[in-house]
């Protein structure tokens, strides 16, 4: 007992020591943000089984300049807003690093392993998929990671690659709704990675009611050669 006592007192001396906190301060790399995309691309997709703890740790590092630099300029005493630079940087860590590089490229991956088993599943010619092979394995442990705090802002992971999901399937479902039953088939096998999306609740097909204007539109040169065509031979008559 006197060892754990001894270990906790040495650790709240610690967390009280100014000169420990100046010495873990990664405020510097706010100066560098060339090297923010390289560093997490480089943890993403590295192999290693500590990349995943590792991810947390580099934001956690990113976002050191919102406690120290950004809080104290001077500039901020004649501003309304005062945290106007924070979130400034903020919506630039989430825009130009974690989705570009964490959650656009974990959206790409399961959506195509996805579409492949469905395909699979539903076309005898194409080659079952090895899940022993497949990167996603690797990729999808990101989405067990609890939300990262990104300069005072919880952000997760998960969330974001669902609500992505969603709206891709969305898309796809209004361009082609016979591929409607397909896309809830992927919703549904999307349940064994953790997700939980959202079924758009698209009709499976289209009743055809006629005369379609968006087809005259996309060929109106040919429906007016023919509308042309038909004035003449009235006027011939």
């Amino acid at each position: 007992m006197s060892e754990l006592e001894d270990m906790f007192y040495q650790l709240q001396l610690f967390s009280e020591d100014k000169l420990g906190f100046e010495a873990c301060d990664c405020s510097f790399i706010y100066f560098h943000k060339a090297l923010f995309a390289p560093l997490v691309r480089h943890s993403f997709h590295s192999s290693s089984h500590s990349a995943f703890s590792r991810i947390q740790l580099i934001f956690s590092a990113l976002s050191d300049p919102s406690n120290t630099i950004l809080p104290t300029s001077t500039y901020l005493k004649t501003l309304y807003n005062k945290s106007i630079y924070v979130d400034r940087y903020r919506s630039y860590l989430i825009e130009n690093v974690m989705l570009k590089e964490v959650v656009y490229p974990l959206v790409e991956s399961i959506e195509s392993v996805l579409r492949h088993r469905i395909h699979t599943r539903n076309i005898l010619e194409m080659p079952m998929p090895n899940p022993k092979q497949q990167a996603i394995n690797h990729f999808v442990k990101f989405l067990d990671l609890p939300p990262i705090n990104l300069c005072g802002m919880m952000f997760s992971i998960k969330t974001a690659v669902e609500r992505l999901l969603e709206k891709s399937l969305y898309n796809s479902s209004t361009v082609g709704l016979k591929d409607s039953n397909t896309h809830s088939e992927m919703m549904a096998l999307a349940k064994s990675y953790g997700l939980n999306l959202i079924d758009s609740n698209l009709p499976a097909g289209t009743a055809d009611q006629g005369m379609d204007l968006m087809l005259i539109a996309n060929d109106l040169e040919g429906e007016y050669a023919n509308l042309h065509f038909i004035y003449h031979l009235y006027r011939d008559f």
